[in-house]
């Protein structure tokens, strides 16, 4: 567990990317959660809570996971594809499907949202929801984390070839069995000399 939590460290290697990644994620891409309460601050009656509370109703938190995982998956996917020198291809395979997984997923909480939206008949200027609303809203949350996590594992995974010392244990097994028996051949060959 701790090697694969380890890929997290080529963050510190490539700041600039992180935080071009980060940033234009996190602004444009979760705009439609953020932006409904910052407007609302503008607003005399309006309330910051019950604005964010509506976005969350609305699935926003789910649209912006689901757009961000889809987006990481499909960057990396391309460098996959045209990356045949990866020693991480399976460790990279398992994480796209884990990652389709949780957008199957999104997917089908977001189409519930949706649904119950369309006969919801709860007051916008209230915040006392009932507890199967409010474990749908920390469900929605727990979920937007997750996806926020998971692309920036996938991101992660993206430059891993450029520092491979940070999954050396994570490397596919091929690849580490011929690296092995390189080893063995050439101690063999330096044990006879």
């Amino acid at each position: 567990m701790n090697n694969v939590l380890g890929v997290f460290r080529v963050i510190n290697e490539e700041k600039l990317f992180f935080w071009l990644f980060v940033g234009v994620n996190l602004f444009f891409g979760a705009m439609a959660l953020w932006l409904p309460p910052v407007i609302a601050t503008l607003h005399p009656i309006a309330s910051p809570l019950v604005e964010l509370l509506k976005a969350f109703d609305q699935g926003n938190g789910y649209l912006f996971g689901l757009a961000l995982l889809a987006a990481a998956v499909s960057f990396w996917m391309r460098q996959y594809i045209d990356n045949n020198d990866s020693e991480f291809k399976t460790l990279k395979l398992a994480s796209t499907s884990f990652s389709f997984l949780i957008m199957f997923l999104m997917a089908i909480f977001l189409t519930a949202t949706i649904y119950s939206g369309f006969s919801s008949e709860i007051d916008d200027s209230k915040v006392a929801y009932s507890c199967i609303h409010w474990g749908a809203l920390i469900t929605q949350i727990l979920f937007t984390i997750f996806a926020a996590i998971t692309a920036t594992y996938l991101f992660c995974l993206e430059r891993l070839d450029k520092f491979p010392e940070y999954g050396i244990a994570l490397k596919d097994k091929t690849e580490r069995k011929i690296q092995n028996g390189m080893k063995i051949q050439s101690k063999k060959t330096n044990y006879k000399s």
